[in-house]
């Protein structure tokens, strides 16, 4: 990949709409939003420092940090990188704020806690250009450094952990509902006002279903592989999913016809588990009541045995209450309307749109 020099943006005369995905090697600005996250994002950087892009890349990192420290370790070591300030500290607002200053015709989109594999960008322009699409993304592949860390890497790529979703599962080249991050035409980007700051959370699908109701494609590419550390104890995983299942109700709210099965289906245990009990508290048989907690049960199992079989990870064993824990958290936070669950961050972000006093 060349030097990190900010890529030159070209004139409208010289890049008519569309013109931008059809060079040879067109400029491309992988943006991240930041928050607190100097003990990773070093992983994330060297990844996209060491792609072999021949095209001109520019880095741009959103802080929207507790503490002033992100920026003096970035400037530090790595001063080709451009940081600006994401006052609104959530996903959204880093990434268009990274927007407003980037000036590459393809937009990267990368996470702090995401580790792009070889040749992530170079791939990803060349689908681009191959299939006119207005967001190719790919698989995330979830990685450990903790026992539940690996658990959570286990059962994220399983079907109860995925719901067969295939930037989770895996699976053929072709339009999708949602990626993985994603790669963007620029005026494509900007033409549906980019990213949502309404959507603390999932804005990424938010913004895919936009595209997609233009009439744009979303192109899953599973070789845009990229590796995401997961949450390490089980109060964050629990947070994690409960923003998920709070932000898919808002999304819906927003956008009705989004709904999908598998995202239903994600909440059918704890609805099952819950009319179990109420059957239960009515005094009905023992058959009936047990019915769905002994399948469910029966399932999450299965899941962990298939998990260990497949990676011979003792942290199998922890995979069926990591999965209860994603399922009923999810739930939770999609019947639950309160976002006191969300992180503080989060919270005043929204607290602060409603009052006016942030964009």
């Amino acid at each position: 990949m060349r030097a990190a020099a900010s890529p030159e943006p070209e004139t409208e005369a010289s890049s008519p709409a569309g013109r931008e995905s059809r060079l040879p090697f067109p400029s491309v600005s992988v943006i991240i939003p930041a928050r607190d996250a100097e003990a990773h994002i070093g992983r994330t950087l060297d990844g996209i420092l060491a792609q072999d892009y021949p095209g001109p890349v520019e880095v741009v990192v959103a802080d929207g940090s507790d503490l002033a420290t992100l920026e003096d370790v970035l400037r530090e070591r790595y001063p080709d990188v451009r940081v600006v300030a994401n006052p609104g500290r959530i996903a959204a607002s880093g990434l268009n704020a990274a927007l407003a200053v980037a000036k590459g015709n393809i937009v990267v989109r990368c996470d702090a806690h995401a580790v792009l594999s070889p040749g992530y960008v170079r791939r990803a322009v060349e689908a681009l250009q191959r299939t006119g699409a207005a967001n190719v993304g790919g698989e995330m592949r979830a990685v450990g450094d903790t026992f539940l860390g690996r658990a959570v890497a286990l059962a994220v790529p399983s079907l109860l952990g995925s719901g067969g979703s295939r930037h989770k599962f895996g699976g053929r080249a072709g339009p999708a509902d949602t990626v993985y991050l994603g790669a963007f035409p620029r005026r494509m980007l900007e033409e549906v006002g980019g990213f949502n700051v309404a959507t603390p959370v999932n804005e990424d699908f938010e913004l895919n279903w936009r595209l997609r109701e233009r009439g744009w494609t979303v192109w899953f590419e599973p070789s845009l592989g990229a590796r995401y550390r997961t949450r390490r104890t089980w109060r964050s995983l629990a947070r994690q999913y409960l923003g998920y299942g709070w932000s898919k109700r808002l999304t819906i709210r927003q956008h009705p016809s989004c709904l999908r099965f598998r995202q239903v289906a994600a909440a059918l245990p704890a609805i099952g588990l819950a009319g179990s009990a109420v059957l239960a508290l009515a005094g009905a048989p023992v058959w009936a009541c047990a019915l769905v907690p002994i399948s469910y049960a029966v399932l999450l199992l299965s899941s962990a045995l298939a998990a260990g079989v497949r990676r011979r990870d003792p942290a199998a064993i922890l995979v069926p209450v990591v999965l209860v824990t994603m399922h009923l958290a999810w739930a939770a936070g999609l019947f639950v309307p309160s976002a006191f669950f969300l992180p503080k961050h989060v919270r005043e972000s929204l607290a602060a749109r409603r009052d006016g006093t942030r964009p």
